[in-house]
């Protein structure tokens, strides 16, 4: 019976546990799709895995089958789990997505005041500090008229032509510099990680 076994799980035994992955393995692939795709967003089957192994994962570990009540509806409540965890998923590509388009050619808002609320999201809040600690030590690297440029940029929200009028340079000599310093940005964060944007 379905309660016998998710008392099993309960209970840390092991078979009972694959059992269960293997009787419900479906749904929770199926929830998260259904989430994704609802709401327009992009993903590999590699994604659909690993977002699925979390939530097992994240059942397992914080002995979450002690929520259902109801253990014949214990389908039910994986889909609601399991489609939680696919908003997750979309809100943390969200929020790597609006990290990256702060550093496109155009004159966005500062790193600053342009990156996601990450409050209530740990591994937001985490991503975002990670970020800004690898803007900042790439800017200390730059030559000093660089430095000042895109510090001026990212971090200080001033426009090209701001950054021309304190400095004293061309407009354009600005759109240069930034714009190549955004791409040299863009690879190092590229090759520490900061990929597979949506």
């Amino acid at each position: 019976m379905l309660s016998g076994l998710i008392e099993r799980c309960i209970a840390k035994d092991r078979e009972a546990w694959l059992e269960f992955i293997r009787r419900f393995q479906d749904t929770v692939t199926v929830s998260i799709k259904a989430k994704l795709s609802r709401h327009g967003f992009s993903f590999s089957e590699e994604d659909i895995k690993d977002i699925s192994q979390s939530v097992f994962i994240d059942i397992w570990q914080k002995e979450k089958l002690l929520q259902v009540r109801d253990r014949n509806r214990v389908r039910g409540w994986l889909s609601v789990v399991s489609q939680n965890a696919g908003i997750d998923f979309m809100r943390r590509n969200s929020a790597r997505s609006r990290i990256y388009s702060l550093l496109d050619d155009s004159e966005g808002p500062a790193l600053s005041e342009g990156l996601p609320d990450a409050s209530h999201n740990p591994a937001d809040m985490m991503e975002i500090k990670d970020l800004q600690h690898e803007v900042s030590r790439f800017i200390s690297h730059l030559p000093e008229k660089h430095r000042i440029v895109l510090s001026l940029c990212l971090l200080h929200n001033q426009t090209h032509r701001e950054i021309a009028a304190i400095l004293n340079i061309r407009n354009a000599s600005v759109s240069s510099i930034i714009a190549r310093a955004k791409k040299r940005l863009r690879k190092v964060l590229e090759e520490k990680g900061y990929s597979g944007c949506k």
